[in-house]
């Protein structure tokens, strides 16, 4: 039986609203996202969601992320008064200077004279909810040696990537060259490419059978009516679930179209306490060293919570020597054997 458009719609409701964002990404990863500004939940750049019927001329919505920074749970209220803090960082004599803004500061750069206050929902990792107070954005950048001094400071209780949410509405246009179309494969059917292009779509690109969705183009300037027309058409085929415009939003994101913020938090590698996103021979070091001071010397570890996540590579909630052995036992077969290795051949049944 051919779907419904409405839950096409349903699917674009949940990208939009930040669902499927990633659960936890790497200082290297977060980094790559920050410098390519590709969004953090790994989506495309543009989520389409319908509007159907048509409001006038408003044919849909495009959802997108934009990562703007760093931002970590600052447990030091001096910190947050002053916006400034220092750490020390390896290979440097002097202190590496961080500049933060507290979530309410930040979020003042959506309060317009255009469009007044406002106030978008902070959407925070489950680890970090009942600390939105303590929450800050780093307004300097940071390197990895940065990253890992903050780690290990017991000032913060974790970092995370910050992305603004937002959403437009599109406007149907007619333009002079042709009818954008955005189309849905009916489950369990390919595109019939040719059929199609022999009917006036052109496509940028060759489909596959795994291409599920597709903007295209019909190749006759349609007003909006005859463009409906058309999609509904479409949708009488069997390989078709869905047909609708594809309208044009301006190239200035007005403040007012954030929908909400989120912060996706870092984590570490299994078996990198050091958060180098590498997994080296210090790594083992650190391992045992914790070990050593907690359960030989009876004192504190030395690690964060999220560091000794890293360290339990067997994921027993325990801290042992075992787990310094695997952690060399990885590196030896992944960097100096050059034997790729996961986890699951290192660690016994």
């Amino acid at each position: 039986m051919k779907r419904k458009w409405v839950a096409f719609a349903a699917a674009c409701c949940m990208l939009s609203s930040g669902m499927l964002q990633a659960s936890a990404l790497t200082f290297t990863e977060a980094e790559q996202i920050l410098s390519t500004g590709g969004p953090a939940s790994g989506s495309d750049d543009l989520v389409y969601q319908p509007i159907r019927p048509a409001e006038g001329d408003a044919v849909n919505t495009y959802s997108y992320e934009n990562p703007v920074a760093f931002a970590v749970v600052c447990q030091d209220a001096d910190v947050i008064e002053s916006g400034i803090f220092a750490v020390m960082v390896e290979g440097r004599i002097d202190p590496y200077w961080v500049e933060l803004k507290s979530m309410t500061e930040y979020k003042e750069r959506y309060t317009t004279a255009e469009y007044g206050v406002v106030d978008p929902e902070v959407v925070l990792p489950e680890a970090w909810v009942g600390m939105e107070d303590s929450v800050c954005v780093l307004t300097t950048s940071i390197t990895l040696p940065a990253y890992q001094a903050i780690l290990n400071d017991e000032r913060f209780a974790g970092v995370g990537l910050l992305t603004d949410h937002y959403e437009q509405t599109a406007i149907y246009a007619e333009a002079v060259y042709g009818t954008w179309l955005h189309l849905e494969a009916e489950e369990g059917y390919a595109f019939d490419q040719a059929a199609l292009e022999a009917e006036g779509i052109i496509f940028a690109d060759e489909l596959t059978e795994d291409t599920k969705t597709v903007s295209c183009m019909y190749r006759d300037a349609l007003p909006l009516a005859e463009a409906i027309a058309l999609c509904e058409a479409l949708e009488a085929r069997e390989d078709i679930a869905f047909a609708w415009p594809e309208g044009f939003i301006t190239a200035n994101t007005p403040l007012s179209a954030i929908t909400h913020i989120s912060v996706t938090p870092l984590t570490l590698l299994t078996g990198d306490p050091n958060g180098d996103d590498m997994i080296t021979a210090d790594d083992a070091r650190v391992a045992l060293q914790a070990y050593v001071n907690q359960t030989v010397m009876q004192t504190d570890s030395g690690l964060t919570a999220l560091q000794l996540s890293a360290v339990d590579v067997n994921a027993d909630n325990a801290l042992t020597a075992e787990d310094a052995n695997w952690i060399l036992h990885y590196y030896v077969h992944n960097t100096v054997l050059g034997v790729e290795t996961d986890w699951s051949q290192i660690l016994p049944e």
